[in-house]
């Protein structure tokens, strides 16, 4: 199931959101999993176990997960990766300091669009 699909359940009725939800966690719960055979999962992962946990109203469980998926996207060079879990970090907690470093990474890896959405919630205009 498409992250969108289940993150987009947070606004829907909560007989849906419940089993989406549920949905996601189970998907997320195997790739957890089988990590160590597919490490480069693991920070897309852990990123959606963060949105999961935020979107049940664990918030710090939610910090957690994100703040684990950073090393391996680090160590593996996942650039892209990187910037995805400090957006989701910096507009979920709504913290300048990550969305700046995924305004970096998008820079410097050519993410255009995430570029122009990180901009946006930085209040910069768009390059």
């Amino acid at each position: 199931m498409p992250a969108c699909t289940w993150e987009a359940a947070e606004h829907s009725d909560r007989h849906l959101k419940a089993e989406l939800m549920a949905k996601a966690r189970r998907a997320v719960r195997n790739v957890l999993r089988d990590s160590a055979v597919f490490l480069t999962g693991l920070p897309e992962t852990l990123r959606l176990r963060g949105v999961c946990d935020w979107m049940g109203m664990k918030q710090e469980k939610a910090q957690k997960y994100w703040q684990h998926g950073i090393s391996p996207a680090q160590d593996l060079g996942m650039h892209y990766q990187l910037e995805l879990t400090q957006l989701k970090m910096g507009r979920r907690l709504d913290d300048r300091e990550h969305l700046e470093q995924a305004e970096s990474i998008c820079a410097d890896i050519g993410a255009e669009f995430d570029l122009a959405e990180t901009r946006k919630l930085l209040g910069v205009g768009h390059a």
